[in-house]
Protein backbone atom coordinates (compact mmCIF):
# COMPACT_ATOMS: atom_id res chain seq x y z
CA UNK A 1 0.00 0.00 0.00
CA UNK A 2 1.42 3.28 -0.74
CA UNK A 3 1.87 5.75 2.07
CA UNK A 4 -0.89 7.79 3.34
CA UNK A 5 -1.13 11.25 2.88
CA UNK A 6 -0.20 13.38 6.12
CA UNK A 7 -2.04 16.81 7.48
CA UNK A 8 -0.20 19.74 8.65
CA UNK A 9 -2.31 22.06 9.95
CA UNK A 10 -1.19 25.73 10.51
CA UNK A 11 -3.64 26.85 12.92
CA UNK A 12 -2.40 29.25 15.85
CA UNK A 13 -0.48 32.07 16.01
CA UNK A 14 2.15 32.00 19.17
CA UNK A 15 0.91 35.39 20.57
CA UNK A 16 -0.09 36.56 23.92
CA UNK A 17 -2.93 38.79 22.70
CA UNK A 18 -4.48 36.26 20.64
CA UNK A 19 -3.68 32.56 21.68
CA UNK A 20 -5.00 31.30 18.13
CA UNK A 21 -5.42 33.38 15.19
CA UNK A 22 -6.64 32.27 11.70
CA UNK A 23 -5.46 34.74 8.41
CA UNK A 24 -8.34 37.07 7.59
CA UNK A 25 -10.32 37.04 4.82
CA UNK A 26 -11.27 39.36 1.76
CA UNK A 27 -14.16 40.17 4.30
CA UNK A 28 -12.70 39.86 7.39
CA UNK A 29 -13.51 36.28 9.43
CA UNK A 30 -11.06 33.85 9.75
CA UNK A 31 -12.66 30.56 8.82
CA UNK A 32 -11.98 28.72 5.53
CA UNK A 33 -15.03 26.93 5.48
CA UNK A 34 -15.20 24.92 2.17
CA UNK A 35 -12.73 24.36 -1.68
CA UNK A 36 -10.63 27.12 -1.96
CA UNK A 37 -12.36 29.41 0.92
CA UNK A 38 -14.86 31.67 1.40
CA UNK A 39 -15.38 33.00 -1.48
CA UNK A 40 -14.17 30.09 -3.78
CA UNK A 41 -11.54 31.86 -5.06
CA UNK A 42 -8.47 31.02 -3.09
CA UNK A 43 -7.55 34.61 -1.63
CA UNK A 44 -6.68 35.24 2.33
CA UNK A 45 -4.78 38.34 3.58
CA UNK A 46 -2.61 37.70 6.57
CA UNK A 47 -2.69 40.18 9.29
CA UNK A 48 1.08 41.70 9.66
CA UNK A 49 1.43 42.33 13.18
CA UNK A 50 2.27 38.97 14.45
CA UNK A 51 6.06 39.26 13.41
CA UNK A 52 8.00 36.67 13.36
CA UNK A 53 5.46 33.68 12.67
CA UNK A 54 4.30 34.73 9.54
CA UNK A 55 8.16 34.94 8.89
CA UNK A 56 9.13 31.44 9.78
CA UNK A 57 5.62 29.34 10.36
CA UNK A 58 6.05 25.98 11.66
CA UNK A 59 3.91 22.65 12.37
CA UNK A 60 1.69 22.55 15.57
CA UNK A 61 0.34 19.38 14.97
CA UNK A 62 -0.49 16.68 12.50
CA UNK A 63 -2.55 13.72 11.52
CA UNK A 64 -2.33 11.04 9.34
CA UNK A 65 -5.97 10.73 7.79
CA UNK A 66 -5.30 8.44 4.92
CA UNK A 67 -4.88 8.81 1.33
CA UNK A 68 -6.56 11.52 -1.29
CA UNK A 69 -6.80 14.92 -2.81
CA UNK A 70 -9.45 16.26 -0.62
CA UNK A 71 -8.17 19.89 1.08
CA UNK A 72 -8.78 20.81 4.73
CA UNK A 73 -11.54 22.74 6.02
CA UNK A 74 -11.87 25.09 9.24
CA UNK A 75 -14.71 26.98 10.81
CA UNK A 76 -14.06 28.88 14.67
CA UNK A 77 -12.18 25.82 16.84
CA UNK A 78 -12.87 22.74 14.30
CA UNK A 79 -10.78 21.37 11.33
CA UNK A 80 -12.16 18.94 8.79
CA UNK A 81 -10.91 16.30 6.43
CA UNK A 82 -11.39 13.34 4.91
CA UNK A 83 -8.72 10.43 4.18
CA UNK A 84 -9.13 7.09 2.48
CA UNK A 85 -7.21 3.44 3.56
CA UNK A 86 -7.32 0.75 0.72
CA UNK A 87 -8.39 -2.58 2.08
CA UNK A 88 -9.26 -5.91 -0.55
CA UNK A 89 -10.94 -5.68 -4.29
CA UNK A 90 -10.02 -2.24 -4.71
CA UNK A 91 -12.30 -0.83 -1.95
CA UNK A 92 -11.47 0.21 1.47
CA UNK A 93 -12.60 2.83 4.08
CA UNK A 94 -13.37 6.61 3.76
CA UNK A 95 -13.13 8.58 7.34
CA UNK A 96 -14.31 11.57 7.57
CA UNK A 97 -12.27 13.62 10.52
CA UNK A 98 -13.24 16.43 12.87
CA UNK A 99 -10.00 17.71 14.62
CA UNK A 100 -9.99 20.21 17.69
CA UNK A 101 -8.30 22.77 15.28
CA UNK A 102 -6.10 24.11 18.74
CA UNK A 103 -4.63 20.67 19.47
CA UNK A 104 -4.97 18.07 16.78
CA UNK A 105 -7.33 16.08 18.88
CA UNK A 106 -9.66 14.05 17.48
CA UNK A 107 -13.37 15.50 18.07
CA UNK A 108 -14.99 12.88 16.29
CA UNK A 109 -14.81 10.65 13.35
CA UNK A 110 -16.62 8.33 10.57
CA UNK A 111 -16.25 5.95 8.04
CA UNK A 112 -17.38 3.81 5.62
CA UNK A 113 -17.16 2.10 2.43
CA UNK A 114 -16.02 3.01 -0.46
CA UNK A 115 -14.36 2.56 -3.99
CA UNK A 116 -10.57 3.00 -3.49
CA UNK A 117 -9.61 4.59 -7.10
CA UNK A 118 -11.92 5.65 -10.08
CA UNK A 119 -9.85 6.51 -12.86
CA UNK A 120 -9.17 5.80 -16.95
CA UNK A 121 -5.29 6.32 -16.42
CA UNK A 122 -3.90 7.59 -13.43
CA UNK A 123 -4.12 6.31 -9.94
CA UNK A 124 -5.51 8.45 -7.58
CA UNK A 125 -6.41 6.77 -4.27
CA UNK A 126 -8.98 8.25 -2.11
CA UNK A 127 -11.35 11.10 -2.37
CA UNK A 128 -11.46 14.47 -4.42
CA UNK A 129 -14.29 16.38 -2.93
CA UNK A 130 -13.69 18.85 0.04
CA UNK A 131 -15.96 18.92 2.89
CA UNK A 132 -18.37 22.24 3.13
CA UNK A 133 -19.04 23.98 6.17
CA UNK A 134 -22.06 25.50 6.56
CA UNK A 135 -22.67 27.13 10.20
CA UNK A 136 -23.71 23.80 12.32
CA UNK A 137 -23.60 21.35 8.97
CA UNK A 138 -20.97 19.70 7.01
CA UNK A 139 -21.22 17.88 4.11
CA UNK A 140 -18.58 15.54 2.45
CA UNK A 141 -19.07 13.66 -1.22
CA UNK A 142 -16.68 10.58 -1.96
CA UNK A 143 -15.58 9.75 -5.33
CA UNK A 144 -18.18 6.96 -5.60
CA UNK A 145 -21.15 9.42 -4.51
CA UNK A 146 -21.66 9.29 -0.88
CA UNK A 147 -23.05 12.55 0.40
CA UNK A 148 -23.47 13.65 4.05
CA UNK A 149 -24.57 15.75 5.56
CA UNK A 150 -23.35 15.71 9.50
CA UNK A 151 -23.82 17.79 12.57
CA UNK A 152 -20.46 19.59 13.02
CA UNK A 153 -20.27 19.67 16.26
CA UNK A 154 -21.23 15.74 16.89
CA UNK A 155 -20.82 14.00 14.02
CA UNK A 156 -24.21 12.68 13.85
CA UNK A 157 -25.73 11.88 10.44
CA UNK A 158 -28.63 13.95 9.58
CA UNK A 159 -29.24 12.95 6.68
CA UNK A 160 -27.07 11.04 3.75
CA UNK A 161 -27.62 10.16 -0.07
CA UNK A 162 -26.03 7.68 -2.73
CA UNK A 163 -25.55 10.17 -6.12
CA UNK A 164 -26.00 6.71 -8.25
CA UNK A 165 -28.87 5.24 -6.18
CA UNK A 166 -31.26 7.59 -5.14
CA UNK A 167 -30.39 9.90 -8.02
CA UNK A 168 -29.83 7.99 -11.02
CA UNK A 169 -26.31 9.78 -10.92
CA UNK A 170 -23.36 7.68 -13.46
CA UNK A 171 -19.67 8.28 -11.31
CA UNK A 172 -17.37 10.03 -13.42
CA UNK A 173 -14.45 9.01 -15.46
CA UNK A 174 -12.47 10.16 -11.88
CA UNK A 175 -14.78 9.72 -9.50
CA UNK A 176 -16.99 11.86 -7.94
CA UNK A 177 -14.23 15.33 -7.47
CA UNK A 178 -17.44 17.90 -7.20
CA UNK A 179 -16.97 20.40 -3.52
CA UNK A 180 -20.84 20.84 -2.72
CA UNK A 181 -21.62 24.17 -2.93
CA UNK A 182 -23.92 25.92 -0.15
CA UNK A 183 -25.97 28.71 -1.51
CA UNK A 184 -29.01 29.78 0.78
CA UNK A 185 -31.16 26.89 1.60
CA UNK A 186 -29.60 24.67 -1.41
CA UNK A 187 -26.62 22.74 -2.22
CA UNK A 188 -25.30 22.95 -5.35
CA UNK A 189 -23.27 20.12 -7.05
CA UNK A 190 -22.31 18.20 -10.00
CA UNK A 191 -24.81 15.17 -10.79
CA UNK A 192 -24.12 13.48 -13.86
CA UNK A 193 -26.91 11.63 -14.60
CA UNK A 194 -28.79 11.44 -18.09
CA UNK A 195 -30.94 13.84 -17.14
CA UNK A 196 -29.39 16.23 -14.66
CA UNK A 197 -25.60 17.21 -15.42
CA UNK A 198 -26.46 19.54 -12.31
CA UNK A 199 -28.35 19.50 -9.29
CA UNK A 200 -29.81 22.14 -6.65
CA UNK A 201 -30.91 19.99 -3.34
CA UNK A 202 -32.24 21.37 -0.09
CA UNK A 203 -29.54 21.49 2.24
CA UNK A 204 -32.07 20.42 5.31
CA UNK A 205 -33.15 17.06 3.80
CA UNK A 206 -31.49 16.41 0.51
CA UNK A 207 -34.83 16.63 -2.17
CA UNK A 208 -34.04 17.94 -5.28
CA UNK A 209 -35.48 21.48 -5.69
CA UNK A 210 -33.66 21.90 -9.32
CA UNK A 211 -31.85 20.22 -11.78
CA UNK A 212 -30.33 20.99 -15.55
CA UNK A 213 -29.12 18.87 -17.98
CA UNK A 214 -26.30 19.49 -21.04
CA UNK A 215 -22.95 19.22 -19.16
CA UNK A 216 -19.71 17.04 -19.53
CA UNK A 217 -19.43 16.49 -15.84
CA UNK A 218 -15.51 16.02 -15.41
CA UNK A 219 -13.67 17.20 -12.09
CA UNK A 220 -14.37 21.05 -11.29
CA UNK A 221 -16.90 22.55 -9.01
CA UNK A 222 -19.14 25.37 -9.16
CA UNK A 223 -18.32 29.12 -8.47
CA UNK A 224 -20.68 31.47 -7.23
CA UNK A 225 -20.29 35.07 -8.76
CA UNK A 226 -23.15 37.66 -9.65
CA UNK A 227 -23.54 38.78 -13.37
CA UNK A 228 -25.80 41.21 -14.21
CA UNK A 229 -27.82 41.53 -10.88
CA UNK A 230 -28.28 37.85 -10.62
CA UNK A 231 -26.88 35.59 -8.51
CA UNK A 232 -24.79 32.94 -10.62
CA UNK A 233 -23.11 29.01 -10.57
CA UNK A 234 -20.48 28.65 -13.07
CA UNK A 235 -19.84 25.28 -13.84
CA UNK A 236 -17.20 23.87 -16.59
CA UNK A 237 -16.35 20.81 -17.32
CA UNK A 238 -16.21 18.76 -20.74
CA UNK A 239 -16.38 20.84 -23.66
CA UNK A 240 -18.19 23.77 -22.42
CA UNK A 241 -18.55 26.41 -19.26
CA UNK A 242 -21.67 27.07 -18.28
CA UNK A 243 -23.64 30.13 -16.33
CA UNK A 244 -26.61 28.97 -14.40
CA UNK A 245 -29.29 30.79 -12.16
CA UNK A 246 -28.53 29.64 -8.73
CA UNK A 247 -31.86 29.92 -7.11
CA UNK A 248 -33.87 28.49 -10.09
CA UNK A 249 -31.81 26.49 -12.41
CA UNK A 250 -32.13 28.17 -15.49
CA UNK A 251 -29.07 28.15 -17.83
CA UNK A 252 -28.22 31.88 -18.27
CA UNK A 253 -25.07 30.92 -21.23
CA UNK A 254 -22.98 28.35 -22.25
CA UNK A 255 -19.69 28.58 -23.83
CA UNK A 256 -16.78 26.53 -25.38
CA UNK A 257 -13.50 26.10 -23.90
CA UNK A 258 -11.46 25.05 -26.68
CA UNK A 259 -10.89 21.42 -25.53
CA UNK A 260 -11.24 19.61 -22.56
CA UNK A 261 -11.24 21.09 -19.28
CA UNK A 262 -10.73 19.52 -15.69
CA UNK A 263 -10.46 22.16 -13.32
CA UNK A 264 -13.23 24.39 -11.77
CA UNK A 265 -13.97 28.17 -13.76
CA UNK A 266 -12.04 30.97 -11.91
CA UNK A 267 -14.02 33.41 -11.81
CA UNK A 268 -13.49 37.74 -11.39
CA UNK A 269 -17.07 39.40 -11.29
CA UNK A 270 -18.58 38.74 -15.10
CA UNK A 271 -15.23 37.15 -16.60
CA UNK A 272 -14.56 33.89 -16.57
CA UNK A 273 -10.73 32.22 -16.88
CA UNK A 274 -10.56 28.99 -18.96
CA UNK A 275 -7.59 26.84 -19.08
CA UNK A 276 -7.81 23.27 -20.98
CA UNK A 277 -6.00 20.08 -19.55
CA UNK A 278 -4.50 17.16 -21.52
CA UNK A 279 -2.65 18.28 -24.91
CA UNK A 280 -1.53 22.20 -25.35
CA UNK A 281 -5.41 23.37 -26.05
CA UNK A 282 -4.93 26.80 -24.46
CA UNK A 283 -6.73 29.26 -22.52
CA UNK A 284 -8.86 31.90 -22.76
CA UNK A 285 -10.93 34.41 -20.69
CA UNK A 286 -14.56 35.07 -21.57
CA UNK A 287 -16.60 38.05 -20.61
CA UNK A 288 -20.51 37.80 -19.71
CA UNK A 289 -21.77 41.30 -21.33
CA UNK A 290 -25.17 42.07 -21.77
CA UNK A 291 -26.07 38.06 -21.22
CA UNK A 292 -24.12 36.80 -23.40
CA UNK A 293 -20.61 35.22 -23.15
CA UNK A 294 -17.86 37.30 -25.24
CA UNK A 295 -14.29 36.35 -26.05
CA UNK A 296 -12.00 39.17 -24.58
CA UNK A 297 -8.44 37.30 -25.82
CA UNK A 298 -7.45 33.30 -26.12
CA UNK A 299 -4.61 31.80 -26.83
CA UNK A 300 -4.93 28.19 -27.50
CA UNK A 301 -0.68 27.24 -27.68
CA UNK A 302 -0.57 27.91 -23.71
CA UNK A 303 -1.04 28.38 -20.09
CA UNK A 304 -2.55 24.45 -19.71
CA UNK A 305 -3.93 23.44 -16.36
CA UNK A 306 -4.71 19.78 -15.08
CA UNK A 307 -4.75 19.70 -11.54
CA UNK A 308 -4.46 22.95 -9.73
CA UNK A 309 -6.63 25.84 -10.19
CA UNK A 310 -5.48 29.32 -10.82
CA UNK A 311 -6.03 32.53 -8.51
CA UNK A 312 -7.28 35.59 -10.13
CA UNK A 313 -5.81 38.86 -7.98
CA UNK A 314 -5.44 42.26 -8.39
CA UNK A 315 -6.12 41.89 -12.54
CA UNK A 316 -3.63 39.12 -13.07
CA UNK A 317 -4.14 35.38 -13.11
CA UNK A 318 -1.35 33.33 -11.25
CA UNK A 319 -0.79 29.52 -11.57
CA UNK A 320 0.86 26.50 -13.00
CA UNK A 321 1.14 26.52 -16.40
CA UNK A 322 1.42 22.26 -17.57
CA UNK A 323 1.24 23.00 -21.67
CA UNK A 324 2.59 19.77 -23.39
CA UNK A 325 2.85 17.40 -20.61
CA UNK A 326 0.48 15.05 -18.99
CA UNK A 327 1.99 15.33 -15.01
CA UNK A 328 3.39 12.30 -15.42
CA UNK A 329 6.67 11.57 -14.73
CA UNK A 330 9.10 13.51 -15.55
CA UNK A 331 6.82 15.71 -17.31
CA UNK A 332 6.15 17.60 -14.18
CA UNK A 333 9.60 19.39 -14.84
CA UNK A 334 7.72 21.23 -18.35
CA UNK A 335 5.37 23.01 -15.87
CA UNK A 336 5.90 26.44 -14.73
CA UNK A 337 4.49 28.96 -12.25
CA UNK A 338 3.12 31.97 -14.53
CA UNK A 339 1.67 35.43 -14.24
CA UNK A 340 -0.75 36.84 -16.97
CA UNK A 341 -2.39 40.05 -17.32
CA UNK A 342 -6.41 39.19 -16.46
CA UNK A 343 -7.39 41.77 -19.65
CA UNK A 344 -5.00 41.03 -22.44
CA UNK A 345 -3.22 37.34 -21.41
CA UNK A 346 0.10 38.48 -21.62
CA UNK A 347 2.98 36.38 -19.66
CA UNK A 348 4.19 39.21 -17.20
Amino acid sequence: MKKTCLLILLVSVLSSQSPRVFCEGRNGGGDWPQWLGPNRDGIRLWRTDYGEFLATPRPLWQACVGAGVSSVVNSGSRAFAIGHVRGPNSRGKDTVYCFDADTGGTIWKYSYDCLSCKTQDVRVYGPRSTPTVDGDLLYTLSLEGHLFCFEAGSGKIIWSKELPRDYNGRIPVYGYCCSPLVYGKLLILELNAKPASYVALDKSNGQILWQLAGGNVTCGSPVLTKIDGVDCAVFMGGGAVVGVNAATGQELWRHGTWGHAWMGPVVSGDKIFVANASLPRGCGMIQIIHGKPTVIWEDKKKFQTLHCNSVIWQGHIYGFDNTGTDYQGKDSQKSSLKCLQLDTGEVK
